[in-house]
């Protein structure tokens, strides 16, 4: 065991605490980098003793000078160069020393940062914490390389499912019982809700002013905190710019990697669009489809009247989907009304037929999905919340899918871990 011991000199007098806080930090940052410097020039002559004993050929010859920039600050570094003739060079601090000259800790500073505030802010942030400067391209091209490891790993699963037939995943998603009375208790859980939606934002693609982010959640557990809120327990999330084929085999491939028990009953929620019953079609053709309750009476409501919507309302509850088209059409019929408004309706309608179902005891409501895609996309690509003389973002396609791989991967797991404090508490 290492003992480190220094002293850092303060003046006598300060005029507020500010000023004590401030000189006492670079006070601190400086000593602790003297310590990393020492620490690392005893570590490179250990290192090129172990190399000369198994290659005594090589020889000792000079320097090179290195940056490393860590939590503390930047630290200059002197680096022993080993050689011999017609074999390459050895460095052998290089071998211990972090990836690209930044450190672990400040690594997931920078990563904890990005996901949240744009790259500008990232910069400031860091400089402020740790007096490092990192610059704005820098922090892009680590979020660009980080991003399109965790896209590729992805990849690798939904190739795995979809081209190797090799969806060998645990059927182990956790669920809690459904508040029912009567029966065992494993008849009595609740199914396994997905739920996806999409949301458009500004593009530097060249021809295109915006594009489509596509997102999706899966979860089970839902929680009654108020009266009027509920909690979603175990969800995920996940998000990418793409088709809706690929979102729809990369979504699928997330879900059975997080756990998706397909011997469980699965009931897809969506607003109607034709690319979610695409994708509902070819990845989740078991699930049962719910139309959201919102989005059928709003769809209604361009047509029919206050009075006429609460009729709807009603008799969503025990009318099939077929029952409730010819409830719309005699409503229309009544009143004499034709034309492209409820040429539309009805299309959308007929489109949506199997999902207008809602059995009592289920959500029929996709307001997970709305309040995910506020959080994953909008609060970090529109600026959600911000004030309106922010500057406008735009993102190229590779750019926001990778930023939405690592800040996914974040969001997971910030609310597994909250889900869990909560299970744990109540």
């Amino acid at each position: 065991m290492k003992e480190i011991n220094f002293k850092i000199n303060l003046e006598n007098e300060y005029h507020n605490f500010n000023q004590f806080e401030a000189k006492l930090i670079k006070g601190i940052r400086e000593k602790v980098c003297e310590q990393i410097v020492q620490f690392l020039e005893e570590w490179d002559q250990e290192l090129g003793t172990r190399l000369r004993q198994h290659y005594p050929q090589y020889r000792h010859k000079g320097y090179i000078h290195r940056q490393v920039r860590c939590y503390f600050g930047v630290i200059g570094i002197k680096m022993r160069r080993y050689v011999h003739k017609g074999w390459p060079d050895i460095y052998p601090l290089l071998f211990i020393l972090p990836e690209d000259g930044i450190s672990g800790e400040l690594m997931d500073l920078m990563l904890e940062l990005v996901t949240d505030v744009p790259y500008q802010r990232t910069n400031r942030y860091i400089k402020k914490a740790t007096g490092v400067v990192i610059s704005s391209q820098t922090i892009w091209r680590k979020v660009k390389r980080l991003g399109q490891d965790e896209r590729d790993r992805q990849e690798q699963i939904r190739c795995k499912i979809f081209e190797e037939g090799g969806d060998d995943y645990c059927q182990d998603y956790r669920q809690l019982p459904a508040c029912q009375s009567g029966g065992k208790e494993s008849d009595l859980v609740s199914p396994v809700y997905i739920e996806l939606d999409g949301t458009m934002v500004s593009s530097r693609e060249a021809g295109e002013e915006r594009f489509e982010i596509k997102s999706g959640i899966m979860y089970s557990q839902v929680v009654q905190m108020g009266e009027k809120r509920r909690r979603l327990m175990d969800k995920v999330a996940y998000g990418s710019v793409s088709d809706s084929e690929t979102f729809g085999e990369n979504f699928y491939a997330f879900c059975r990697e997080n756990g998706l028990d397909l011997r469980r009953e699965i009931l897809f929620l969506s607003d109607g669009a034709q690319w979610l019953n695409s994708v509902a079609e070819d990845v989740f053709p078991e699930a049962q489809k719910r139309l959201d309750l919102y989005h059928l009476k709003k769809a209604c409501g361009i047509v029919l009247d206050e009075q006429e919507l609460n009729t709807l309302s009603q008799a969503v509850y025990y009318k099939t989907g077929e029952e409730i088209i010819r409830l719309v059409q005699n409503l229309c019929s009544r009143k004499n009304l034709s034309g492209k408004s409820v040429d539309e309706l009805m299309q959308y309608l007929g489109n949506n037929q199997k999902a207008i179902e809602y059995p009592p005891g289920e959500r029929h409501g996709s307001g997970g999905i709305e309040k995910n895609i506020g959080i994953l996309v909008g609060r970090r690509f529109k600026r959600q919340g911000m004030s309106l003389t922010a500057i406008r973002q735009v993102w190229s396609h590779e750019g926001a899918n990778n930023l939405l791989a690592l800040r996914t991967k974040k969001l997971n797991q910030i609310w597994q871990q909250e889900s869990q404090a909560l299970n744990y508490t109540r």
